[in-house]
């Protein structure tokens, strides 16, 4: 079928009717859009907890979290350090060199808390304080990657894990907006946010879209889409015909 001779249909005042179905599709579209997106970034509901999970998977993220325990432990004692001007610093081409002191490491304000001596209840973790160390440590990371400042990274856990326990719908919006600001530290706080949602009566879980929530407005979509793109093209082709 010829565009312009389409067109010229569609512009006829009998055929008006049809580029209103267009444009209320493309309504439907746009306030779709909308919906799906504040499905998935703000409510609660967008997110289920599956309990489906093998013994393997709680194995991988309960070693994840104690190989990531101590360097985390560091970490922050190392940022502490920067802040308070007690540390020693030296830059290489690639990478900042900490050198922290035991004292700094013993005394510091936060601590990762997690245990394995039952299987049943696995890794949880608390909350964030630095833990003792037996020796003094070296620690070096990525100069992209550090973070600001100390102060900055307490705020963000507190935010993450407050809106967490009070079930605040922004929670999983703002965990996904802070890693994108500090990358090194907050690729941990996957496990965090698994470790602190287990803490409930249902046991182990991942954080999942809820494909019955998506999938009914999805399919509406589709379903809509299709009946007006039928219709739309059956009245056209009897329009074409007609007119010749």
């Amino acid at each position: 079928m010829d565009v312009q001779l389409f067109i010229s249909l569609l512009s006829e005042p009998q055929h008006v009717w049809l580029i209103a179905v267009f444009a209320v599709y493309l309504l439907f579209i746009l306030v779709f859009s909308i919906v799906y997106y504040g499905l998935y970034r703000w409510d609660t509901r967008s997110f289920v907890f599956n309990t489906d999970i093998t013994n393997a998977r709680i194995e991988e993220l309960q070693q994840r979290v104690k190989n990531w325990g101590n360097h985390m432990r560091m970490f922050m004692a190392a940022q502490s350090s920067i802040d308070t001007g007690k540390a020693v610093l030296r830059t290489t081409k690639r990478r900042i060199i900490i050198e922290i002191e035991k004292s700094l490491v013993e005394t510091a304000d936060y601590v990762l808390d997690y245990y394995t001596d039952d299987p049943g209840r696995g890794v949880v973790i608390h909350y964030l304080r630095l833990s003792d160390s037996k020796e003094n440590r070296i620690v070096s990371y990525p100069i992209h990657r550090l973070p600001e400042t100390l102060e900055e990274f307490r705020d963000s856990i507190v935010k993450v894990v407050g809106d967490l326990k009070q079930k605040i719908d922004r929670t999983k919006y703002r965990f996904e907006s802070a890693s994108d600001r500090h990358p090194e530290v907050w690729s941990y706080f996957d496990f965090l946010y698994f470790s602190t949602i287990t803490q409930t009566t249902v046991g182990y879980g991942d954080i999942l879209p809820n494909s019955t929530t998506i999938r009914m407005f999805v399919m509406s979509q589709a379903l809509i889409g299709l009946v007006l793109f039928v219709v739309v093209i059956n009245l056209s082709v009897n329009a074409f015909v007609i007119s010749h």
